[in-house]
């Protein structure tokens, strides 16, 4: 694999990218397993990076607003953390 490859790309740039050579994109964020169905013949577009893991709990710890890519746990232990 070349670096190019590995390389990480915002969505802004890899979505023009993809239709105007006509490649599949597979999404991957939180809940896709990695056994298999993340795994398609184009662009794997992997979500969770500037601010798709935000995790914000109210002050008042009535509510907890989550980004897209946070999974269950990671939002429990945020809660945890402050109520322990």
């Amino acid at each position: 694999m070349n670096d190019e490859a590995q390389s990480i790309w915002p969505s802004t740039t890899s979505t023009p990218m993809t239709v105007a050579h006509n490649v599949p994109v597979t999404f991957r964020a939180a809940g896709t397993s990695l056994s298999g169905q993340a795994i398609g013949e184009g662009i794997l577009l992997i979500l969770g990076h500037d601010g798709f893991r935000n995790i914000e709990i109210s002050e008042d710890r009535n509510s907890i607003t989550l980004g897209a890519a946070v999974i269950g746990s990671d939002a429990n232990m945020a809660f945890l953390r402050i109520v322990f």
